[in-house]
């Protein structure tokens, strides 16, 4: 929760240390005292709490301890109070003086000041003190602070010099580095393939040079992109393999963070007990060494899992949780993501105007950080209210306005999915073939990416184009299309869905006994997995029932 300077200084701290805080009024709330509260590295605080006067004795005091009493607590007295009852530091005390009477007592000013008058030129100074950055640092921070503004052009620009550079020198470290950013840049424009051959090839340096801290973070970026193809077996092993350095390397950061991202494995994989227990161990970790902006985003996970399970209100709690830590460390991206999250729950539910409230709020909070990409999420997630409510000329106008901004990026992932959803409102215009025509561009995309969960639930909106104009083989070949790829990612809630589609197709066929064997099989996966709670669940249990109903007229 503190800036990257002040982080570094507490995670340094000795264990077993005293701190004496002075010049700070402890007004600033979110600053250094939610790190204090939950701060296990010092036995004993010493605030120092300045009074004007210079004359009079000091006052000393110990929070908590009975001979010890406070005359008139104030601001100060209740934070103190706050964390000794966190029961972290054993010891805290409130000294009252003068801190200037206080300095001149305990310190002695005598310097030995040069009596002939010098100049001192810094930059020479500079170069005679401080190490002058070689070429792969100079290209490698330019690199990330131009990732860090979207400024994908720029940072590829510097990592290829980078790799130019280790042809020479073969410093194979910074090959290692460059190469894993080049791939991150593939992957954020959606080249899945192009991004998983820099990745492997930055672990094989990594192997070959034993370069355990950085192998960590990379195998964490190979399965980061299996999961956005929907590849979760290898994903769950890549992740499992990070998590064991973590572990081996005693980082309870990257251990915190590997956990987390296993239970999201589960919890795509449809199973959410396993999604769930994950999670909370990250929670756990990061609750024990104070780490808030990681506490929130475990909380916003946990909503995500609720939310995949049909449990709206327990989702929504979490991620509001989530949103006032996000406002009080000041996390603007982090809170447009959690209001966008709150903005799901209510479009779950049916509430398009309380969605509408929230996708508008975060979308205005991301045109003031200018992040283009997040502005395309929100415009994407604005045109689906629209579309929902068949405002189609509204609907279309967001939808464009995104793929403008994606196509911009080369956001090929966001770009197809724009692409769906453009098909869709001519679907509904009844304007098929330029339906079938955006939705075609769709799929290949996606299957250029490799993204085979978002290809199967193409191919069932393909299935659902055809099956609207009555022309249920075709219908039927594009469900089956997708139940094969859904069968080989292992994606519970595709089958079930796929076979629910599949069943109705037979239904409309009047094959009732053939629909009802598929409902019932697609029942009996969703059952099985604890997924009772989905809207998806009931409807299959209702198709069944309509079907039996046929049968006993």
């Amino acid at each position: 929760q503190l800036e990257s300077f002040k982080q570094d200084l507490f995670n340094n701290v000795p264990e077993n240390s005293s701190l004496i805080i002075m010049g700070y009024s402890g007004s600033d709330d979110f600053d250094i005292i939610p790190t204090l509260k939950v701060w296990n590295k010092i036995n004993k605080l010493i605030w120092i709490n300045h009074t004007k006067s210079d004359k009079g004795k000091p006052y000393f005091y110990q929070i908590g301890c009975s001979d010890s009493k406070l005359n008139n607590i104030n601001h100060v007295d209740k934070l103190l109070i706050e964390i000794y009852q966190m029961g972290f530091t054993k010891q805290i005390y409130r000294l009252d003086c003068n801190t200037k009477s206080l300095i001149r007592k305990l310190t002695s000013l005598n310097p030995n000041i040069y009596k002939k008058s010098f100049s001192l030129n810094p930059d020479v100074w500079l170069k005679e003190n401080l190490d002058i950055p070689d070429n792969f640092i100079k290209y490698f921070i330019p690199s990330i602070i131009y990732k860090n503004l979207n400024e994908y052009d720029e940072s590829l620009r510097c990592s290829k010099k980078i790799l130019n550079l280790s042809k020479f020198d073969g410093v194979n470290i910074w090959r290692a580095r460059a190469l894993n950013n080049i791939g991150y840049i593939y992957e954020i424009r959606g080249n899945f393939n192009r991004a998983l051959k820099y990745y492997e090839e930055a672990l094989k340096i990594d192997n070959q040079i034993k370069n355990i801290k950085d192998k960590q973070s990379h195998l964490n970026n190979i399965a980061s992109l299996y999961t956005k193809q929907g590849i979760y077996q290898k994903s769950l092993r890549f992740f499992n393999q990070a998590l064991s350095i973590s572990i081996s390397l005693k980082d309870k950061r990257g251990e915190a963070t590997y956990l987390n991202n296993i239970g999201m494995i589960y919890n795509n994989l449809a199973k959410y007990q396993n999604a769930l227990k994950y999670v909370d161990k990250s929670l756990r970790i990061r609750k024990l060494f104070g780490d808030l902006m990681g506490i929130a985003k475990c909380l916003i996970n946990i909503g995500i899992i609720y939310k995949s399970q049909g449990l709206f209100p327990n989702a929504l709690r979490e991620y509001e949780n989530a949103l006032k830590v996000f406002e009080n460390l000041g996390a603007l991206s982090n809170k447009a993501d959690a209001i966008r999250y709150i903005g799901q729950i209510y479009y779950a539910n049916g509430n398009y105007s309380k969605a509408l409230e929230n996708y508008f709020k975060s979308l205005k909070i991301n045109k003031k950080l200018q992040y283009l990409s997040r502005i395309s999420l929100d415009l994407n997630e604005i045109g689906t209210i629209y579309y929902q409510k068949k405002q189609y000329s509204e609907a279309l106008k967001y939808f464009k306005e995104s793929l403008e901004i994606s196509i911009k990026l080369n956001l090929q992932k966001d770009i197809a999915r724009t692409y769906n959803n453009i098909g869709a409102i001519y679907k509904d215009l009844k304007n098929y073939n330029e339906s079938l025509k955006f939705m075609k561009k769709s799929i290949v995309i996606n299957k250029k990416l490799g993204n085979l969960e978002e290809v199967a639930l193409r191919y069932n909106n393909i299935g659902l184009l055809y099956e609207i104009q009555g022309n249920h083989e075709l219908a039927l070949e594009f469900y089956n299309k997708a139940l094969i790829i859904d069968n080989k990612i292992g994606n519970i809630y595709g089958i079930a869905r796929d076979m629910n589609n599949i069943g109705l197709v037979f239904k409309r066929q009047g094959k009732k006994k053939e629909a009802l064997i598929k409902l019932r099989n697609s029942l009996k996966i969703l059952q099985e997995n604890n997924l009772n709670q989905l809207t998806l669940t009931k409807k299959i249990e209702e198709n069944i029932k309509a079907i039996e109903r046929d049968f006993e007229i």
